[in-house]
């Protein structure tokens, strides 16, 4: 009998190298010494899945596809935290999802290649989320990133039953209606609120979704 699934994951996995600043974030045209490097698992799916695991349980992340760079560095931290595996694919024809992250004592800048990767030129480099999984699951987590695949995650949960969390869902989405959990992070935020007041946005999410809200 296949084991029972904790958690479902849909979502990024990044490979993302971090430089710790030895000062704060340079000026333009200026310089700024590295003191530390770290090379490790990134985004909402990947940290998670880590963190969980690490409490005990079985999760199982899906969703961006492993590439010729990210493939056996990913694989090899999930083995060390206990991460299953089986559900990440491979193309390797991509080089995989990363990002460099510059950081000071205040401040953290992400730089990467999501803008590209979510065009049409960038090509789809997911997979879609996987209904078994999502029905052996006790709880879901969503990455709304990814698009229509991410509203048909939330639907799929929806149809099975299964509690799931998300967040940077609009008000109007699949992924917000049917959340179990929303968080809205302050980035996601500012983006919303220069066209309308918290407060009524708060409203507008209110209506839209049972679940618990967070800004």
């Amino acid at each position: 009998m296949a084991r029972k699934i904790d958690v479902y994951l849909y979502g990024l996995t990044v490979f993302s190298t971090i430089h710790r600043l030895r000062g704060p974030y340079p000026k333009v045209d200026s310089y700024q010494e590295i003191v530390r490097t770290y090379n490790i698992p990134g985004g909402e799916t990947g940290n998670a899945a880590i963190l969980l695991a690490r409490l005990g349980l079985h999760v199982r992340p899906e969703g961006s596809l492993l590439g010729t760079q990210t493939k056996e560095i990913l694989l090899r931290f999930n083995r060390r935290w206990g991460v299953d595996s089986s559900g990440m694919k491979y193309d390797p024809s991509f080089e995989g999802w990363k990002d460099m992250v510059l950081v000071d004592d205040h401040h953290r800048t992400v730089f990467g290649w999501f803008g590209h990767r979510f065009s049409k030129e960038g090509g789809r480099k997911w997979t879609n989320p996987n209904k078994e999984a999502i029905q052996k699951a006790k709880v879901v987590s969503i990455d709304p990133y990814l698009g229509a695949e991410a509203e048909k995650a939330a639907i799929l949960c929806s149809q099975a039953g299964k509690p799931f969390v998300t967040m940077d869902c609009p008000p109007e989405s699949d992924c917000h209606r049917h959340s179990a959990v929303n968080v809205l992070s302050q980035f996601f935020l500012k983006g919303l609120s220069s066209r309308t007041d918290l407060k009524k946005l708060m409203g507008r999410y209110l209506r839209q979704s049972k679940g618990l809200t967070v800004f």
